[in-house]
């Protein structure tokens, strides 16, 4: 008697959903491991935490675990996940900044500005529509509010998206008012201020002066005790050529940041628009 064998069951693959971001690093990113000192390079954990910081800005602390990911609770595991890939690699001759750039200071590797990157956005077993988009939402404000690194509120790490998409979808802002609209759509409520630098300010010129700030803890924080700036200072684009963007939570008084930038470091000479 012959046994007749089991058909095996058909492997099913599961295509999961994916968005791709690309964009580019307009300012020396300082973006590495927990010592800081080896080659930087784009990490995946370090642009998950800076979402996750400015996604708190426009939802709760239980959305933002939920999508996230998180050990407290019954935040569980992440529901989406997230990729980084390098699109254009950077010039060896610039992968070395300094930290304080108005001081001339603190050489030490960086990925070197206009380097360009691919960031996916793949949706997980479990994520529900609304978690999806509010996925999607959280990495456009950070592409367009926030920056990368050591040195992220002082424009250090400043990330820009490329609008690649040729369809009548595209979303990255071209002007100020576009940028105000698009935050306002994705609930960013903190007031925004683009500085009126001259024409032909470069990306590095912008990072000085938003490195070059005094010391006031209220308004720039301070490092002992250590307290996180409240205010950032991030450079953007717009049709190629670089603004400064400043911006602060409704309890700080960007009037005040303005004129306590007054004097040597002259910020507080240039003109401030709301955005």
């Amino acid at each position: 008697m012959v046994s007749q064998g089991v058909a095996a069951a058909p492997i099913i693959t599961m295509k999961l959903t994916t968005i791709e971001y690309s964009f580019k690093l307009l300012t020396p990113c300082f973006c590495g491991g927990a010592d800081n000192q080896n080659a930087a390079e784009m990490r995946v954990p370090s642009i998950r935490g800076q979402v996750r910081s400015w996604h708190r800005k426009i939802a709760d602390v239980t959305t933002v675990n939920r999508i996230w990911g998180s050990t407290d609770g019954d935040g569980g595991a992440s529901r989406v996940g997230v990729i980084c890939d390098v699109l254009l690699r950077p010039n060896p001759a610039l992968s070395r900044a300094c930290i304080l750039p108005h001081k001339n200071q603190g050489p030490r590797s960086a990925l070197s500005a206009d380097q360009v990157f691919s960031l996916k956005l793949q949706r997980l077993i479990g994520c529900s529509s609304n978690d999806w988009a509010a996925a999607q939402n959280a990495i456009k404000l950070w592409l367009l509010i926030g920056c990368l690194g050591l040195r992220a509120n002082r424009a250090a790490g400043s990330v820009w998206p490329l609008d690649t998409d040729q369809t009548e979808n595209k979303w990255v802002p071209q002007n100020a008012a576009q940028l105000g609209n698009t935050l306002r759509n994705l609930g960013f409520r903190w007031p925004v201020q683009i500085i009126q630098t001259p024409s032909g300010t470069t990306s590095e010129e912008l990072r000085r002066l938003a490195s070059d700030t005094v010391k006031d803890h209220k308004l720039f924080g301070n490092m002992s005790p250590r307290q996180p700036s409240p205010t950032k200072f991030k450079v953007i684009e717009f049709n190629g050529q670089p603004h400064l963007l400043v911006t602060a939570p409704p309890s700080v008084d960007l009037t005040a940041a303005r004129n306590a930038l007054s004097g040597s470091n002259k910020a507080g000479q240039f003109s401030w628009q709301t955005i």
